[in-house]
């Protein structure tokens, strides 16, 4: 069965069908592109903007710069009053630090793109720092430093071993400048990844809607053109035979099993009826005569 033989009615819910099926098609490739790819919109970049200052404004946790700091400041404590929040802060930095260090130790939450021993660099030289640091000052952390003695020992064991702390710090700054330019090639590399697939999706998308929208308008003419034509003839033949010079031999052309094809099968029914009773007229005045 021809397209063209279904009701307007089918016709119509076709059309109606394409339309939809094409807004499907848009809206499900939109949150296909959304879903790859959920980066810089405005939310984004608020959050982005956020955690780049919360990282300009805070010490790494992976980075020994603090917990440097922080022994040197304890080196020169004068009293418990003094070296008490230090001492506390210290053992937040070595928590924070094992921490973080856990998190990226997972496979699921270190990229696979960077190189593996990029980070256990950092993590190497941490470690060594925090474990001499324990070997060494331990103690020490933990005596009266309202006492002289205490204070002095601190100093001195300070100054002999702050050859080491230099040198173990100096490897972890290392470290971690040759992991953040390689964070920074990859998360460049991802940014023109993430470009390359929002143009993809747009082109394919836009492509998608000129196919669809001419779909729809090629079907929409072909439509009309199906209703108008036919409609056009069956007036004008209406219109000859009303104006008394119609031909009854004369038949409305039937290309379609559609409403307009029944109702033109109908009139050529009433024209062929009409056709015999004026024959059959003509004969019977013949006759007559």
């Amino acid at each position: 069965m021809r397209f063209q033989d279904f009701g307007f009615r089918t016709k119509l819910f076709t059309l109606i069908g394409l339309c939809a099926l094409g807004y499907l098609a848009f809206a499900v490739t939109a949150a296909i592109m959304v879903s790859e790819v959920q980066i810089r919109s405005p939310l984004y970049n608020k959050i982005k903007s956020m955690q780049d200052l919360r990282a300009d404004i805070l010490p790494p946790p992976l980075s020994l710069m603090e917990p440097r700091l922080l022994l040197s400041q304890m080196s020169v404590a004068t009293k418990n009053q003094e070296m008490t929040p230090l001492r506390k802060r210290y053992a937040e930095c070595r928590k924070e630090f094992d921490a973080r260090r856990n998190h990226w130790k997972q496979a699921n939450n270190l990229s696979s793109d960077l190189p593996q021993q990029t980070y256990l660099d950092v993590a190497t030289s941490s470690d060594r720092f925090f474990e001499h640091v324990d070997r060494t000052f331990s103690n020490l952390m933990q005596k009266d430093f309202d006492l002289p003695e205490a204070r002095t020992q601190f100093e001195e064991t300070f100054g002999k071993e702050l050859p080491i702390l230099d040198q173990l710090y100096q490897q972890n700054q290392a470290a971690i400048a040759t992991l953040s330019v390689e964070t920074e090639k990859l998360a460049a590399a991802d940014e023109v990844v993430a470009d390359d697939t929002v143009k993809w999706w747009s082109r394919f998308r836009l492509g998608l809607a000129i196919v669809v929208l001419s779909l729809v308008v090629s079907l929409g003419w072909w439509i009309a053109q199906g209703i108008v034509n036919p409609t056009k003839t069956l007036i004008s033949r209406m219109r000859e035979m009303a104006e008394g010079a119609g031909d009854l031999t004369a038949r409305i052309p039937v290309s379609s099993k559609d409403e307009i094809g029944q109702l033109s099968h109908w009139i050529n029914t009433v024209i062929n009826r009409l056709h015999d009773l004026v024959s059959e007229i003509k004969r019977s005045s013949i006759d007559l005569m």
